[in-house]
Formats: C-alpha cells, sequence, structure tokens
C-alpha cells in the first residue's frame, strides 16, 4: 500500500488590527490563525501498520497538534490584546468607568494629572483677653 499526503500546518500570525483599534497605540499585536499546506509530499508505504501510522501521523496528529498549539497562542495572544485595549484605549471599559466615577474626560486625554482639592489650614484661634 503507498499514500501519498500533503501534510498541512496551522501557524500563527500577526493581523492587521479593526479599525476602531487603530487610534489607540497598542504594544500587544492582534493574532490570527493561518493554513499552511506543506510543500514536501508525505510517502506513507508498506503493509499495515507502518501505513496506518504514517497516515495517522501525517494525515491527523501534525495538523491536529499544530492546530491546538497555534490555536492556543492565539486565544492567549488576542486575550492579552484585548485586555490592554480595555485598559489603555479611550473606548476601553476601564476608561470608560473611570470617566464616569471622575465626571472627567478618560485618563488617556489628561495633559496633567487629576488635582485633589487642597485641605483648609487652620485658622489660629484668637486667644480671648
Amino acid at each position: 500500500m503507498v499514500c501519498v499526503l500533503a501534510g498541512c500546518v496551522f501557524l500563527p500570525r500577526t493581523a492587521a488590527p479593526p479599525k476602531e483599534y487603530r487610534s489607540c497605540e497598542m504594544a500587544m499585536p492582534r493574532w490570527e490563525l493561518s493554513y499552511n499546506q506543506a510543500e514536501t509530499l508525505y510517502i506513507c508505504q508498506g503493509s499495515g501498520e507502518e501505513a496506518a501510522l504514517c497516515l495517522l501521523a501525517f494525515g491527523v496528529v501534525i495538523p491536529a497538534g499544530s492546530f491546538i498549539i497555534s490555536g492556543s497562542v492565539v486565544l492567549i495572544g488576542n486575550t492579552a490584546h484585548w485586555l490592554e485595549y480595555q485598559g489603555r484605549c479611550e473606548q476601553g471599559i476601564v476608561q470608560r468607568s473611570a470617566s464616569l466615577f471622575t465626571g472627567t474626560a478618560p485618563l488617556q486625554q489628561r495633559s496633567e494629572p487629576p488635582r485633589l482639592p487642597a485641605a483648609e489650614k487652620p485658622q489660629p484661634k484668637e486667644e480671648s483677653k
């Protein structure tokens, strides 16, 4: 039995951020999962168990393993990207919530840190004579 297989692999790669994210400078990139067809052909030959193991390795294990590992990288990377967006960018939930509580512009737009009201200095008491 001779089988010719063209293997495939899944790989993580960086992607362009969505339009709404471009107004905010972020350190973490956005990720996506890409599919690459292997350039080499794998020839599985032999009988019985040898051919079955070859088919299993190149037809199932490598594509499934690369999908699971690369998919995990993409999931973790995009989670970090989303969390950074929520905390750093003006449209993020943290910035919007902060502006609701303080009644001011989002933190990123402020040119200087907020100032607390000055504490009143106690006036010297006049002594009665």
